[in-house]
């Protein structure tokens, strides 16, 4: 099943027998962490090699031009030698990692298809999720990307129920089986918001294309004007379908809500997006504080 698995342990003597070579064992008064191979590792962990041989993991893991501190166990456990010398403790026990200990070692490896940034700032980081809540790393399992159960079992593990709470207060339902969490959200982060794989628009395309299903209050007439109680509400409901950025601020200009200090220092802006304000706000408004209106800026 795995080639590269070939062992015996010839007791009493001072080296382990390997691919028909003996190999000396450290010395326990070497206390620099020396790195043993994970060859070594098998001899007295081979039920465990044995599983981890029909995992996708060791197959990459096992790449004999990979670095030392990328390589079999050690990729994950740290430099083995202390520990084969006798030093039983000299060795990383993930059982006692804490979570981002965990992510620091899964992405010395995986920066290739995951990034650091994405992750740290994503909301699976924030609440200190470890890499192995998810995925199994020493025995195969049955599905894709080593998780331990189906995509998504394995999210309703934290977030039961989430689909009648996302129909609550999205407007937006899930029938089950229809849609799973993958298909919109990377959970490892991304540069989007909500861990979306793609801007707002854009996913809401990719089922809806232009013809995107409107709630009941959006046939009001006069929505346009009268939406922001609603946003003030509920801002999160806006953003299933819109983007900030893209959608909201192509009226609003600014933030909406506006920043703190917003209504000491909106001067420059209302004067050169007037019309902007005006989307939102009528003169009587205005005129709480002003008592007349400043005249647009001109283009020069």
């Amino acid at each position: 099943m795995f080639k590269w698995i070939s062992v015996a342990l010839c007791a009493g003597l001072a080296g382990v027998v390997l691919f028909g070579q003996t190999m000396p064992l450290p010395s326990a008064e070497e206390e620099t962490p020396k790195y043993a191979g994970a060859e070594v590792c098998f001899v007295c962990h081979i039920d465990f090699a044995r599983r981890w041989g029909a995992v996708s993991h060791s197959k990459k893991l096992m790449e004999k031009d990979r670095p030392a501190d990328q390589r079999g166990c050690e990729a994950c456990h740290g430099p083995g030698a202390l520990h084969v010398a006798g030093k039983r403790k000299q060795i990383v026990a993930w059982d006692q990692l804490k979570a981002p200990q965990e992510w620091e070692s899964c992405l010395k490896c995986h920066q290739d298809v995951l990034s650091a940034e994405h992750w740290k700032a994503g909301p699976h980081a924030v609440l200190e999720i470890p890499c192995t809540q998810c995925h199994e790393v020493h025995q195969p399992v049955a599905q894709e990307y080593l998780l331990k159960k189906p995509v998504q079992e394995t999210c309703d593990g934290c977030h039961e129920g989430m689909n009648a709470q996302i129909a609550e207060e999205t407007h937006h339902p899930l029938p089950e089986g229809v849609l799973e969490c993958g298909q919109c959200h990377n959970v490892h982060g991304t540069e989007n918001p909500r861990a979306l794989l793609g801007p707002q628009d854009e996913m809401c395309a990719m089922c809806h294309g232009d013809e995107v299903p409107k709630p009941e209050s959006h046939q009001n007439q006069n929505w346009k004007k009268e939406h922001n109680e609603d946003a003030k509400q509920n801002r999160e409901k806006c953003l299933t379908c819109h983007s900030q950025e893209v959608f909201c601020n192509r009226c609003h200009i600014v933030p909406v809500p506006h920043p703190e200090k917003f209504v000491t220092e909106h001067g420059p802006t209302a004067q050169e997006h007037s019309q902007a304000c005006s989307n939102c706000h009528e003169e009587p408004f205005c005129l709480l504080c002003h008592t007349e209106l400043p005249a647009p800026e001109k283009d020069s």
